[in-house]
């Protein structure tokens, strides 16, 4: 009899160490704050998302938060929309070719008309990543017509984008290129940001190099700093170095390179990940300060082995860096969680986590991360896109 005697409460005792785990879990999720959502359509206060089979999650769409506004960029339909902290739309900077006339917003045309609410026309070609200054200046990414482009030997890529700027009113101020106001296109851009005294960094990259440009607030070119991996600190032991993302600092001129490294396995020709690491430069004296390695994250399967679940080690994203140099990453814990990781420029932990986010509903995903720290994400699914925002700005007091 003694067998039945124990199953029981072996079965009591794993649905105790279960009921554990989901408390822990559950105290652990950071909460998720809806904000608004965006039907998909071309409307004007809509998203398009539409496109041929297996691209949507090639758009290069955007989403900037800036003094309770929100900013999303949407290249299919050649527009940038300006929402409320509620959801409505306040101004649209729109290609009139390929949009609706409309009907929510007063159209520029209209002189003298009195309205919060306000509609741009511009002809965009193809927009991409945004930045949005404290005066309220809107910087765009965009590419020049076809006649305008440039192939550059040396860098051995196509020069075609440029970094428009419109006043809060509407008005294209100039573009910014290479060397400064209404200069030769860039190669391809990674992303936009301003920082301190309204600085402007653009970084880019060509099939084997990052090109990082800085520019005054007039537009005037400060310097250019390039780099590849062979730059940065190698591992040894043939490890093959990768650079996942570049950040400007919240500080003026400093780099974070966040980088991944791997190793070969033994008696085979694959590789598999080693180690994550964040390097920063001073790119005025070109070298790397200094660096640190990730602590590692974890992805649970669902697959259950009595009191454990599979484990893998997952490559983390790093969304951002925030004020005082606290680096915030993302990657997958489970099949609706994902980790939180807020990590010090000293390589401490200072807040570990979980937010919700369901994979198996979302076609395309864009984090934001502001300067104070706030997670902020745009996410596509089939029918509408949503904007929410996790406040884990609220751990960086461990700091203070």
């Amino acid at each position: 009899m003694k067998p039945y005697i124990v199953r029981p409460v072996c079965l009591l005792a794993v649905l105790i160490l279960c009921a554990g785990c989901n408390r822990r879990d559950a105290s652990a999720i950071i909460e998720r704050h809806h904000q608004f959502s965006m039907a998909i359509g071309k409307m004007e206060d809509q998203i398009d998302l539409i496109q041929l089979p297996g691209q949507a999650s090639s758009q290069t769409i955007d989403i900037e938060m800036k003094n309770g506004l929100f900013f999303v960029s949407n290249p299919a339909a050649k527009k940038v929309m300006q929402f409320s902290s509620y959801g409505d739309l306040v101004t649209l900077f729109y290609n009139a070719a390929a949009n609706p006339i409309p009907v929510l917003l007063v159209a520029n045309e209209t002189d003298g008309a009195v309205s919060t609410r306000k509609a741009f026309a511009y002809p965009f070609n193809e927009v991409g990543e945004i930045a949005v200054a404290d005066s309220g200046m809107l910087y765009v990414q965009d590419i020049v017509a076809e006649d305008r482009r440039i192939w550059d030997d040396e860098l051995g890529t196509q020069l075609r984008n440029v970094i428009l700027r419109f006043t809060p009113a509407g008005t294209l101020v100039d573009y910014i290129g290479q060397d400064g106001v209404l200069d030769v296109p860039f190669p391809y851009i990674d992303s936009l940001s301003l920082g301190e005294r309204d600085i402007l960094t653009v970084v880019t990259r060509t099939t084997d190099t990052w090109i990082v440009f800085s520019y005054e607030r007039s537009g005037e070119l400060r310097y250019t700093y390039s780099f590849s991996e062979a730059d940065l600190p190698q591992p040894g032991g043939g490890a093959i170095t990768s650079i996942e993302r570049v950040l400007p600092g919240p500080e003026p001129d400093v780099l974070y390179v966040k980088t991944d490294y791997y190793g070969e396995l033994s008696q085979s020709e694959d590789f598999v990940f080693s180690k994550s690491v964040i390097h920063w430069i001073d790119t005025l004296q070109g070298v790397v300060v200094d660096s640190i390695e990730l602590p590692p994250a974890f992805r649970t399967s669902g697959r259950a082995q009595m009191f454990n679940r599979e484990e893998e080690e997952v490559i983390q994203y790093l969304a951002g860096v925030c004020e005082g140099g606290i680096f915030l990453l993302v990657s997958p814990a489970d099949q609706r969680l994902y980790n939180i990781l807020l990590v010090n420029t000293s390589g401490m932990v200072v807040h570990k986590g979980f937010i919700e986010l369901d994979d198996s509903q979302t076609l395309y995903r864009k984090f934001h991360v502001t300067p104070d720290g706030i997670l902020t994400a745009l996410i596509g699914g089939n029918t509408e896109a949503d904007v929410v925002l996790w406040r884990t700005d609220k751990y960086l007091s461990k700091q203070q």
